[in-house]
């Protein structure tokens, strides 16, 4: 990145509309917003790739053509039904670890 590039991102920083400057960056930020979970799909992805130094890359759907997709990546057979993360007992984790034994027990009365 050489000085005209640093200046033009800094520049596009100060004028992005405030919505997307108000945007979660980490996932401390992300912490007791619950409706991020639901709706706000692309900013936690966003967060995800900080945290994980990961590419991201934002498509917009309404001018998006097929060449700009990628292949859905799925986990091999023998990791299926392997558990990777069982959330804590403390705090928003207990709401979620109940949504997750509901989801189980649905998942299980349908099979």
């Amino acid at each position: 990145m050489d000085l005209f590039d640093y200046m033009r991102a800094a520049k596009m920083k100060e004028e992005a509309p405030l919505a997307a400057r108000m945007r979660p960056r980490t996932l401390e930020e992300v912490v007791g917003q619950e409706h991020i979970l639901g709706r706000d799909k692309t900013t936690l992805a966003r967060v995800i790739a900080n945290t994980t130094s990961a590419e991201f890359t934002q498509i917009n759907a309404t001018v998006a053509e097929k060449k700009d997709y990628v292949r859905q990546q799925y986990l091999p057979y023998e990791l299926n039904g392997r558990e990777f993360y069982q959330p804590a007992g403390t705090g928003y984790e207990v709401k979620i670890r109940e949504h997750m034994k509901r989801l189980k027990e649905k998942s299980d009365s349908s099979e």
